[in-house]
């Protein structure tokens, strides 16, 4: 079948959690993974420790999916609340809240400069993943904002913090494509 089809490049999102195993790698050219808050910011929520736990998640996934000739892509998130549209999964916000002076766009700093570009793999081009542009209800996106609105922690539901987690959120503007183009220039 595959030299049917001598052009694909197949890329496995595969990776979830410690303990990847380099078997289950074999079968793709690359692997990577999708659901950075499943890997380290759900479990750990917005802190420094979950920023290292993602490094050694990868870190291991690399290592054993190089071992059999397969290449690791990451994949970084600025954040995570999808508490509009399901239950069970507590957002988290988009600066470290163990760090008074963090700031919007810390987290996803310090994912690429500790978490993607110490594993990037030049078996697949240096590729990075960014979950995600702009999937507006898991507040994953980095596409731009209009940037007029003040920063608040309130919501419109009935404690006014239930979709906030009293988590700040602000209105960033261009702030997470300026960080992209400041770090990977």
């Amino acid at each position: 079948m595959w030299e049917e089809l001598p052009q694909i490049y197949l890329v496995g999102d595969d990776v979830f959690g410690a303990g990847y195993k380099s078997e289950w790698a074999k079968n793709f050219d690359a692997v990577t993974v999708y659901d950075v808050y499943g890997q380290s910011i759900g479990r750990f929520g917005g802190t420094r420790k979950s920023i290292e736990f993602l490094a050694g998640n990868y870190r291991h996934a690399k290592a054993q999916a190089n071992a059999v000739g397969t290449a690791f892509i990451p994949t970084i998130a600025p954040g995570y609340n999808d508490t509009a549209v399901r239950r069970g999964h507590p957002g988290r916000a988009r600066y470290f809240t163990d760090s008074q002076e963090s700031e919007e766009g810390d987290i996803f700093r310090a994912m690429i400069r500790e978490v993607a570009l110490p594993h990037l793999d030049p078996r697949c081009g240096n590729i990075m993943m960014i979950t995600s542009f702009n999937e507006w209800y898991e507040d994953t996106q980095i596409e731009a904002t209009s940037g007029t609105a003040h920063a608040s922690d309130t919501d419109d539901s009935e404690t006014g913090a239930y979709f906030t987690g009293n988590d700040r959120y602000v209105d960033y503007g261009h702030l997470y494509l300026d960080i992209l183009r400041e770090i990977l220039r």
